[in-house]
């Protein structure tokens, strides 16, 4: 990696969902899913929770908003829907902001009216985690 880039991710998490179930509800294909008890991917540890994700993956970016319009504009038709399932299956929802610096180079990190009104709306928690690299 030589240059900065920005990874944006959707997760609900919550011992009740049901990955399927939401899939179809959402008619969105997760890039994640998975359920209490699994095996992490590339990790020695169990899944503590069930997940289902939308990410932007990692892509090279100078504005976080870049990314977080990709994985708004999958969502914001589907905020009955988030608000229904998040009531039904008790679901707890995350947006995680990833970017990576590199070279100092750091991307635009401001979080616009659009997207404070979507995360207040289905009651998401953001997260933001940085990795310099230098």
């Amino acid at each position: 990696m030589d240059k900065t880039n920005v990874m944006v991710e959707f997760t609900m998490y919550g011992d009740k969902l049901i990955p399927d179930v939401v899939t179809r509800r959402l008619g969105i294909t997760p890039t994640l899913q998975g359920i209490k008890g699994d095996v992490i991917e590339g990790r020695s540890f169990l899944r503590r929770s069930n997940i289902w994700q939308l990410s932007t993956g990692y892509e090279e970016s100078f504005d976080i908003n870049d990314q977080l319009v990709k994985i708004y504009d999958l969502l914001k038709s589907k905020v009955d829907i988030l608000k229904e399932l998040r009531e039904q299956y008790n679901l707890e929802y995350f947006i995680y902001i990833v970017p990576q610096i590199v070279n100092n180079e750091t991307p635009a990190m401001s979080l616009e009216r659009w997207f404070i009104d979507f995360v207040h709306e289905i009651r998401a928690d953001i997260e933001i985690d940085l990795y310099i690299y230098s």
